[in-house]
């Protein structure tokens, strides 16, 4: 038979129990309210680039290829999609300005960072 004192033993473990939970549960709630209050949105304004066309010349694809090209010319093949149906340009997908063209040291530059990136490799 259980005695008073072990009741109240009990009784006293679990109302301590009982407070633990609540106060962490305050704890937790009031941290993440202070997270939060500091936040504010950012107002973004993209540019506007028009969808991907349905369909057009290699001419023009490559037009819209052309300064990228100047920089990136180590791929795996001219252009990233393997289905020759599919006729896009590096900025029909990925924006910028086709115009721009590798400075007149990008080999240097190339040359240079290839290094680094090797050395930490090693």
């Amino acid at each position: 038979m259980t005695t008073s004192s072990q009741m109240r033993k009990k009784l006293a473990l679990r109302c301590l129990v009982s407070l633990l939970v609540v106060a962490l549960g305050s704890v937790v709630g009031i941290t993440r309210l202070m997270a939060a209050g500091g936040e504010t949105p950012l107002k973004v304004d993209y540019p506007f680039y028009p969808p991907a066309p349905k369909s057009q010349t290699q001419s023009l694809a490559d037009t819209k290829s052309q300064g990228c090209v100047t920089c990136h010319v180590s791929s795996d093949r001219h252009t990233m999609h393997s289905n020759p149906a599919v006729v896009l340009g590096c900025t029909d997908c990925h924006g910028g300005d086709s115009t721009v063209q590798a400075p007149a040291n990008h080999d240097a530059y190339v040359s240079i960072s290839s290094r680094l990136r090797d050395d930490k490799k090693v």
